[in-house]
């Protein structure tokens, strides 16, 4: 069965569907997401109570399985529906850690927003080249 009117990634079509608004929106999920990950899983064991001890092992299994998903979603259109599981996931390791740990550090800055539309334009960039010079 043919998918007409399916972009090639999900970025694509997130794009295509929401305008710049939702793509910074999508992004910044995506991108907070692996920031909140990283700061949980960089937890050294000594600063963790011994019940939540497994949190940064969660946090890299997490971190794995979204990477896995990014890649594999530069290449096909998938619901987002286990993104959005994924993302509330991560959201519930960051607040057990945060309510937990005493000296966990995650805070959305303006140096985040900045990277944010960075990865956005990178990406549009690449995707203009891709499609000028008809490479794929």
């Amino acid at each position: 069965k043919s998918r007409v009117g399916v972009a090639h990634n999900n970025f694509v079509q997130n794009s295509a569907e929401m305008g710049f608004v939702g793509s910074f929106i999508y992004v910044a999920l995506m991108y907070l997401s692996f920031k909140a990950l990283y700061v949980v899983q960089k937890l050294k064991p000594n600063n963790i109570k011994k019940d939540f001890a497994i949190l940064p092992v969660l946090a890299r299994a997490l971190l794995v399985s979204i990477v896995g998903f990014v890649i594999v979603t530069s290449f096909i259109t998938m619901e987002l529906d286990i993104l959005f599981i994924w993302i509330g996931l991560c959201a519930v390791v960051l607040n057990i850690a945060q309510q937990e740990i005493e000296n966990i550090r995650f805070k959305f800055a303006i140096k985040d927003i900045v990277v944010i539309f960075i990865i956005i334009i990178i990406h549009l960039i690449g995707l203009h080249i891709i499609t000028v010079t008809d490479i794929i």
